[in-house]
């Protein structure tokens, strides 16, 4: 084969290789952008059973909350939108308690970026860790990001989902 053939060959692989990396960008950023809705569990669905940590390592489980309705709201201390939000959540946490609503705050970081970060914020409700890197409570709940919340009911089961938009604000109103 001569020089020319092959600088042709190999230049074809590149230029077929740069369309599949085209196109797997496109694919990615179409679904960071929103034009898909995150896979979320179902309304009605039975809420997987889960574990989290306190920050000061005791663990709390879905079975342990059995008969109370429960909000869980997901944040992780990367996030800026969650940071927003956390003077809110520390304000609702008693308001929730009093109508008979479990508020879990859980935090997606490892345990030393949660402390610094609940510690920096001046944060008093309590809150919990389920590090993605360590526990399948993100992966189980297909948490789509944060900040996000679900409401399961006294049954167990998924009442309603989402991320901390309009919907969410019309659900703490009650509390207040």
């Amino acid at each position: 084969m001569t020089a020319i053939t092959i600088s042709s060959i190999v230049l074809w692989i590149a230029v077929i290789f740069n369309l599949l990396l085209t196109v797997a960008l496109i694919r990615r950023i179409n679904t960071l952008s929103g034009n898909q809705k995150p896979v979320m569990l179902k309304v009605g669905q039975k809420a997987p059973d889960f574990t989290v940590e306190s920050l000061s390592g005791e663990k709390l489980t879905l079975t342990d909350l059995n008969q109370r309705e429960l909000a869980m709201v997901f944040v992780s201390p990367q996030c800026g939108h969650c940071r927003e939000h956390m003077p809110m959540l520390n304000n609702l946490y008693h308001k929730a308690k009093q109508i008979g609503t479990e508020l879990l705050i859980i935090s997606l970081g490892d345990l030393p970026d949660t402390k610094a970060y609940i510690q920096e914020l001046g944060f008093e409700a309590p809150i919990y860790a389920a590090p993605r890197a360590t526990n399948e409570l993100n992966s189980t709940y297909k948490v789509p990001g944060t900040p996000s919340y679900y409401v399961i009911d006294k049954q167990g089961k998924v009442k309603e989902g989402g991320f901390l938009d309009d919907k969410w604000q019309k659900l703490t109103q009650a509390w207040i």
